[in-house]
């Protein structure tokens, strides 16, 4: 994923650690800058997502910190706060290539470059026999994100973003949808 071309934008990096993820386990979002102090903002943006991650993920899996850039990749500063948060959606374990696949509808794209992310950590009592994601499991999952984006756009005034490579003006994602199908070291890699 392209970082953001201007000030005006930011990229959330939610940074992940725990038994059954690989080292290094992160996830990305854009978004329009928010409004105000930015330490303040990140302090609302990681209570935010401490409630997405309790819905998630299970106890294995920590959110350790959320960072948050500002500007070109090369030039623009990057802020970041600890978390810490342990994940609450039981504390039964899960393969470590299973994750919760979210994706990222674009206005003005087709499916196919929409965008994705894989949350970390979803727990076999979230599992279908077959790989499905358990419907109360799912409709948990995609409140909570609903909960998050809301709480961004309404406290910060932030917009979820996709940044694209080469082009200074981002994307407006639509929705964030939890797919019914749990993500899989194999799927991903058949894409």
């Amino acid at each position: 994923m392209a970082g953001p071309p201007t000030s005006s934008f930011v990229e959330l990096t939610w940074k992940f650690s725990g038994t059954s993820l690989p080292n290094g386990a992160v996830i990305t979002m854009g978004f329009t800058a928010p409004s105000g102090d930015p330490e303040e903002a990140l302090e609302t943006i990681c209570d935010a997502a401490e409630l997405v991650h309790t819905a998630i993920a299970t106890t294995t899996c920590t959110l350790d910190s959320i960072a948050m850039k500002a500007g070109p990749v090369a030039t623009g500063p990057t802020i970041e706060r600890v978390v810490g948060s342990i994940g609450g959606a039981g504390s039964d374990g899960a393969s470590p290539n299973t994750s919760v696949l979210i994706r990222k509808t674009v206005q003005s794209v087709s499916q196919r470059f929409s965008g994705r992310c894989y949350y970390p950590s979803l727990g076999a009592s979230s599992l279908e026999e077959n790989g499905d994601i358990v419907g109360s499991s799912r409709v948990n999952f995609g409140l909570a994100l609903e909960d998050f984006l809301d709480t961004l756009d309404s406290e910060l005034g932030m917009t979820p973003l996709v940044f694209s490579e080469g082009s200074s003006d981002p994307r407006v994602v639509t929705s964030y949808d939890v797919q019914t199908k749990a993500a899989t070291q194999r799927r991903r890699l058949r894409r």
